[in-house]
């Protein structure tokens, strides 16, 4: 549910789902690099997926808080990579 004065914005709406895809995107691209860090043999190549994790994580964390400050509910993120991360881990 959008906030009453927002609710016939379509421009809000739209951030809103762009802000959601965003979300889930990152939140694949964690779980995808993980198990990229534990199948990594280099150890450079792993200490940069490494970095790029806990930028990551960084970036849901600012999500999250646009979110709140919005004052809307975070959406439903569904678990597990999708597409053409799931490739990459194959």
């Amino acid at each position: 549910e959008f906030p009453e004065q927002f609710s016939k914005n379509a421009f809000y709406i739209l951030f809103v789902e762009q802000l959601s895809e965003m979300l889930q995107d990152e939140k694949s691209l964690i779980e995808a690099m993980s198990i990229w860090i534990q199948n990594t043999a280099t150890p450079e190549l792993k200490t940069l997926f490494e970095n790029h994790l806990e930028e990551t994580r960084y970036q849901v964390s600012r999500l999250n808080d646009i979110f709140k400050i919005l004052q809307v509910p975070l959406p439903k993120v569904e678990s597990g990579i999708d597409g053409q991360l799931n490739k990459s881990i194959e």
